[in-house]
């Protein structure tokens, strides 16, 4: 089962890479041959859910951000012997990433 995982962890980004390809040829095809991209249809939408899939899935990373600043924050305190709770500190880095984006708009 192991080797299945490995596998397939390694044979997806050539699968996202292939998605991206047929979602930017489609268009293509679409404007130059109808009839084909009329045939294709169904794998451009397959295609075009892996995409939006994988969009989706790399915003773990910010959630790993996110976790990793309130562990440090919590560790901060700890260390400086404040007391704060975890709740505490996800709220104070929420609210921190609400200004910075919030500024960033503004610009």
């Amino acid at each position: 089962m192991t080797q299945i995982i490995n596998f397939l962890n390694t044979l997806l980004p050539y699968v996202v890479l292939l998605a991206v390809g047929i979602v930017a040829a489609y268009p293509y095809a679409k404007q130059h041959n109808p009839a084909f991209a009329e045939k294709m249809k169904w794998l451009y939408d397959v295609a075009q859910y892996i995409v939006t899939q994988q969009a989706t899935h790399t915003d773990v990373s910010g959630a790993e951000k996110k976790q990793a600043a309130t562990d440090a924050l919590l560790e901060q305190a700890k260390a400086s012997k404040a007391k704060l709770t975890k709740e505490t500190a996800e709220g104070m880095i929420e609210k921190a990433y609400q200004e910075g984006a919030t500024k960033n708009e503004t610009k």
